[in-house]
């Protein structure tokens, strides 16, 4: 799949490829659709910056990505659709003129599906604590 078009012209080189990240696991496992556990993934694999931000909540980005991988290939992830919207909502509060891997990743986690609370369970991180971190960050990124 291409990541060209209107939805897409925002996107910052680095959350384009975390998006065919995302896409490539998603392929790799045969699943016709991206969803918010195939970005999760994307993210620990095309963005170390963000993934230092996630360990910064006591995440292991490691048991992140290998429970990522079991649970995304035993059930099904919501679409990525809902996920984008929420980055681009993300971007506009925090009002960037790009849409950037840690807008994604905050857009997937603040309205996630049951796959994606799955996961961070599974791991033992809470999700409103990464999502506090990922706005704190956008928010400490706005002020510099």
């Amino acid at each position: 799949r291409s990541l060209t078009g209107p939805m897409y012209e925002r996107f910052t080189d680095n959350a384009r490829q975390c998006m065919l990240a995302a896409n490539r696991v998603a392929q790799q496992l045969k699943q016709d659709h991206i969803g918010g556990l195939h970005i999760v993934i994307g993210v620990i694999n095309s963005a170390p910056d963000v993934c230092e931000l996630l360990e910064k909540s006591a995440t292991d980005i490691n048991e992140l990505r290998a429970a990522a991988v079991e649970i995304v290939m035993k059930t099904h992830s919501g679409g990525a659709k809902r996920s984008i919207e929420k980055a681009m909502d993300q971007a506009r509060i925090s009002n960037s003129k790009v849409i950037d891997v840690v807008h994604i990743l905050l857009g997937t986690l603040m309205d996630p599906d049951e796959s994606v609370v799955a996961l961070f369970d599974q791991v033992g991180t809470n999700i409103d604590v990464v999502t506090k971190l990922l706005s704190d960050h956008l928010r400490s990124d706005d002020a510099a």
